[in-house]
């Protein structure tokens, strides 16, 4: 929640009483702000849910589509990664073989 707002969402409790009865007693937390994907939301706002019926397992979560999205963003930047170390490493080698007068 404070990921994506940029404040604890219980900022009104002064100590560890009041604090325990806003969570415990107050409403579920929602996250409405618009520059965030629906997926986003949803995906935080299921967390968020104080009924623990209506919150998905753990396991449930990593079928999210927010979750998938992001699974799928990690892979690509992995793969940008490692292109751009086998880059690095040829240009590393080229000058190795140009210093011997050898071409790959």
């Amino acid at each position: 929640y404070k990921l994506s707002t940029g404040y604890f969402p219980f900022s009104k409790s002064g100590n560890a009483i009041e604090l325990a009865v806003e969570i415990c007693q107050g409403p579920s937390l929602e996250l409405t702000i618009d520059r965030l994907s629906h997926h986003c939301k949803e995906f935080v706002n299921t967390c968020l849910n104080k009924d623990e019926n209506q919150r998905p397992a753990y396991e449930q979560l990593f079928e999210n589509p927010f979750v998938q999205q992001a699974n799928e963003v990690s892979q690509a930047q992995h793969f940008v990664s490692y292109c751009s170390s086998m880059i690095d490493l040829v240009d590393k080698t080229t000058d190795t073989f140009d210093q011997y007068g050898f071409r790959p």
